[in-house]
């Protein structure tokens, strides 16, 4: 066996590729460290300041309330990120909400942080390091999510480590390296998915740099007996903080995604078979993979890196091609591996999920563009002036970048998604159901109750993402054994159906229910929900639009819930139009028609507001009219979204159907 402790001699080539100059040194550590603090420190005065007060859209209000409640958030149930945020959320002089999204801050700083150290160290250059830093700092992405309560800046920060921790072994060999790799990953799996992906192209390059530095190559020369200690060590740094997911599911907490409190349940949970539908929800034709190629493509042609990125991987090609293929497999097999396993539609609601992915592909990006920089300060010391030139215009690129994104990356005093779970808890009377759709409505209304403790009497139905409704002792054993994570939603209205018709309690849906003409069943618009009248139930007589409340309706700064909340304002206005003038109420053909260009006129501009060739909006809408027997409004909105998502199922057989209901009434 090799003597893995032994140093490994360092190859004397500069990884950039660069040509000697005065630069061309190894740097001292404490320079390195001082620019790398004076950056972070920086960088998170920037994040702090713009940083969120409040619960925000898509996972934050589940993410908070997980912090601050210790509760299990969604699969796999990120156990080292709620314990890390918990400590935060109870940092005294701020509320739960501003401290998870300081983690964030704090974390994304510690990131652009490392991130300068890496590069620095790697390419011989401090000001090479800082700038591509800078840049990353900026980039959409990363930026966003510095700013809200999200898991994806503690992964990047894990990342970074991990990188840093390559780097060492690859410049000594010595084992404690290997066991530095080995823990982060422990708990990088213990924050999120991407280091299961991350794990194959570091075991191959560990494997790799030993293969080329052993006296006696060879498969056997390999130090296995290091390489299972290294294993066994990540995956106990894994398992012990999954013991956190049963632990306080038992406790039953505010958040019990799953309820995974025995060995089985736990195993679902983290292996996300609530998801496994994803994998094959949508058919993988080729023009949905070419669709779903220019997706992620347009995403990282938004981050600002291209094409400096590019130039930086040919130099570190030429210079250390180990390196460019571990940057390489890196960013390749988190882009890939997501898109596999998501198998996105190129929509804004998909576009907002896939952003967040590549982030490593990014950081990975981020390197190749500081080995660009260091060799254009290297080589520009030829010239008069042309060190201080190249250092001024890409300071010019980035604090353009930052000059044109900072107004709507601003999350201070922003509260569209607070308002939104405040206004549906105004509306709905004394210990009501409340059956969400959506994660702005759920884990808005989740944290306003669990968090801030408002209205503890209203009960959501569909918190998780699947059933978990009151009142399922007066169903019959046949209705309760159905009730189960794995429903399909269209297999949850019978059931629904059944609760509303034994339960004492008023029921609200965000969706439009689906019920059967013999539950006699009435259903109304209630503001921005629909609620369900027990036969003989008489109709309210309250307005639920006089209880909203919303902050300047024009402030949306380009932000995905925020936009969606308006469209969903105007939808709702539009339901409402078209349930009235419905075919069952027999208006006159002239006046329902009038109606219903009205509908119409609201729903363009809720389109407009999220996107007007967004092929799942378009279908919305045009369900939205078909519903309502207005088929020659919903015909251009099916049509609209056929062209945008030619391969859907869905769209089509829409399609199809109001094409032959209008044949017929002509």
């Amino acid at each position: 066996m090799v003597d893995t402790d032994a140093s490994v001699e360092r190859e004397d080539v500069n990884v950039a590729g660069v040509m000697p100059g005065p630069e061309n040194f190894r740097l001292g550590l404490p320079k390195i460290l001082y620019a790398a603090v004076g950056l972070g420190t920086v960088t998170f005065a920037l994040y702090a300041s713009m940083m969120a007060r409040e619960v925000t859209g898509e996972d934050g209000g589940e993410f908070i309330t997980a912090a601050w409640t210790l509760g299990v958030p969604h699969p796999p149930g990120y156990p080292l990120y709620c314990l890390l945020a918990g400590a935060f959320s109870r940092l005294p002089g701020l509320t739960p909400a501003a401290g998870v999204a300081l983690f964030s801050a704090l974390c994304a700083a510690m990131t652009v942080a490392l991130l300068a150290v890496l590069a620095a160290e790697r390419f011989h250059s401090i000001t090479a390091g800082v700038l591509a830093a800078s840049l990353f700092a900026v980039t959409p992405a990363f930026w966003k999510h510095a700013l809200i309560p999200e898991v994806y800046t503690p992964t990047a920060l894990l990342i970074v480590m991990l990188w840093l921790a390559v780097d060492g072994f690859d410049q000594t060999g010595r084992r404690g390296w290997l066991w530095g790799i080995a823990v982060i990953t422990g708990l990088g799996l213990a924050m999120h998915n991407t280091f299961m992906l991350l794990a194959l192209p570091t075991a191959l390059f560990v494997l790799y740099r030993n293969h080329a530095v052993v006296a006696r190559p060879g498969f056997w020369a390999q130090p296995w007996r290091t390489y299972a200690g290294c294993i066994l060590m990540a995956l106990c740094c894994w398992a012990v903080w999954q013991v956190y997911i049963p632990i306080r599911s038992l406790a039953d907490p505010p958040l019990d995604w799953g309820n995974p409190e025995t060995w089985s349940s736990w195993w679902r949970h983290i292996r996300r078979e609530q998801y496994d539908f994803m994998v094959t929800a949508q058919p993988r034709t080729w023009p949905r993979i070419v669709a779903q190629a220019k997706l992620m493509f347009s995403l990282y042609l938004e981050q600002g890196l291209f094409p400096l990125d590019l130039l930086g991987f040919a130099l570190i090609w030429r210079a250390c091609r180990r390196w460019a293929i571990y940057l390489a497999g890196c960013a390749a097999v988190v882009v890939i591996g997501f898109t596999f396993w998501q198998n996105p539609e190129p929509t804004r609601e998909w576009r907002l999920v896939m952003g967040v992915f590549p982030i490593p592909a990014y950081m990975a990006a981020t390197f190749c563009v500081a080995a660009l920089l260091s060799r254009g300060i290297r080589e520009a010391w030829r010239i008069r002036m042309g060190r201080t030139a190249v250092v001024i215009a890409m300071s010019g690129y980035v604090l353009a970048l930052l000059a044109a994104r900072l107004p709507d990356m601003n999350r201070r005093e922003f509260t569209w998604a607070k308002d939104y779970g405040l206004n549906i808890l105004r509306a709905l009377p004394h210990d009501a159901v409340y059956v969400s759709n959506s994660d702005h409505g759920s884990f808005s209304v989740l944290y306003l109750q669990a968090v801030e403790g408002l209205r503890p009497d209203v009960t959501n139905a569909r918190v998780y993402g699947y059933l978990t409704p009151p009142d399922t002792d007066r169903l019959s054993d046949f209705w309760r054994r159905q009730i189960n994570p794995y429903l399909p939603r269209s297999k949850e209205w019978p059931i629904l159906e059944q609760l509303v018709l034994v339960s004492d309690r008023p029921w609200f849906f965000e969706q439009y229910p689906i019920f059967s003409l013999e539950s006699s069943i009435q259903v109304i618009p209630w503001g921005l929900l629909w609620r369900a009248l027990k036969p003989g139930e008489p109709v309210p007589e309250e307005n639920p639009w006089a209880w909203y409340r919303w902050a300047d309706f024009r402030d949306r700064r380009g932000d995905f819930t925020a936009d969606l909340i308006a469209c969903d304002l105007l939808f709702a206005r539009a339901a409402e139009i078209l349930w009235r003038c419905r075919p069952e109420t027999q208006p006159g053909s002239g006046e329902a028609e009038l109606w219903r260009g009205r509908a119409a006129k609201l729903l363009d501009a809720g389109l407009d507001i999220y996107g007007p060739n967004d092929g799942a909006m378009l279908n919305n809408a045009g369900v939205l009219c078909s519903r309502f027997g207005a088929y020659r409004q919903a015909l251009p909105y099916f049509e609209r979204a056929k062209r945008q998502l030619p391969w859907s199922q869905p769209v089509q057989k829409n399609l199809e159907r109001c094409r032959a209901i209008l044949a017929t009434q002509e």
